[in-house]
């Protein structure tokens, strides 16, 4: 997917997508971006309403696999929850 619909999806910017990307806690797009990038976004979205700071959510997110990433993302109260929404 291009980056314009990425950001629309995860609801960020582009500035903010390219940020992530230099510093590590995206990788970088080969052909586009996917639905690995889509759910970290929503991940660091996350990470970062728990106030935690951008070397510490590249740690967390190096530690786990996109299925952990995924299960993380999905609210107990909520088992139909998907990345985006």
């Amino acid at each position: 997917m291009e980056i314009g619909e990425l950001t629309e999806r995860a609801e960020t910017t582009a500035r903010a997508v390219r940020r992530y990307v230099a510093r590590g806690l995206l990788p970088a797009p080969r052909a586009g971006y996917g639905y690995e990038h889509l759910v970290r976004l929503v991940a660091i979205r996350a990470l970062r309403a728990e106030r935690l700071g951008l070397a510490e959510i590249r740690r967390r997110l190096a530690a786990m696999s996109l299925e952990e990433i995924e299960a993380r993302l999905v609210s107990p109260d909520d088992p139909g929850a998907s990345p985006g929404r």
